[in-house]
């Protein structure tokens, strides 16, 4: 997806995806310290801009939902094998 189109894509999800099809759907942020106006400010930031996660064990469904999206999505992929995150990423 395109950078800071994440908060729109998950709301996507929810009009898009079945709920049924996955238990989470999240994108995953830091706080940063910026310094403006001579102080110090906590900022939460896009860990991974241009990127939604999705805890699924159906990817299917979910891949039919993200087709209807008006954002270009793409889904991770090693060749035809979805590149799932472990538990210990």
């Amino acid at each position: 997806m395109m950078l800071g189109m994440e908060q729109k894509c998950l709301q996507q999800c929810g009009k898009y995806v079945g709920r049924d099809d996955y238990s989470e759907i999240f994108i995953p942020r830091y706080i940063a310290q910026k310094h403006f106006k001579k102080e110090w400010h906590e900022v939460k930031k896009t860990l991974f801009p241009g990127y939604l996660f999705i805890d699924t064990e159906k990817i299917e469904p979910v891949i039919e939902g993200l087709k209807k999206f008006r954002q270009y999505t793409k889904v991770l992929r090693d060749g035809e094998v979805v590149s799932p995150i472990a538990v210990q990423e």
